[in-house]
């Protein structure tokens, strides 16, 4: 069985935070469903996870509707706790990102 985050303290950074709101997506609805998500080793970053949710985004073009999407968090360990650096999955390539 996968472990989850849970209650460690997991926030996003900045860059992060700025990507969120291009996309129109609620930090909080955000977080939530990353606490609890499943986590894996990052592929690419050692001591780094990385985690996997579905998440309602609303769409580049039509932002009066959403598709869930698979969204993708690579995540550190910092001393403020779980740091959010990274993240796939949002569709803002359409907005120029």
């Amino acid at each position: 069985m996968r472990q989850t985050v849970g209650t460690d303290s997991l926030y996003v950074n900045d860059a992060v935070s700025d990507r969120l709101r291009m996309a129109l997506l609620d930090e909080e609805y955000f977080l939530k469903s990353f606490r609890k998500a499943p986590h894996e080793p990052h592929p690419d970053q050692t001591g780094h996870l990385q985690l996997t949710s579905y998440l309602a985004v609303r769409r580049a073009l039509d932002l009066e509707t959403a598709e869930f999407r698979t969204v993708r968090v690579s995540v550190r360990r910092t001393d403020q706790g779980l740091e959010i650096y990274e993240v796939d999955g949002l569709g803002l390539k359409d907005l120029g990102d």
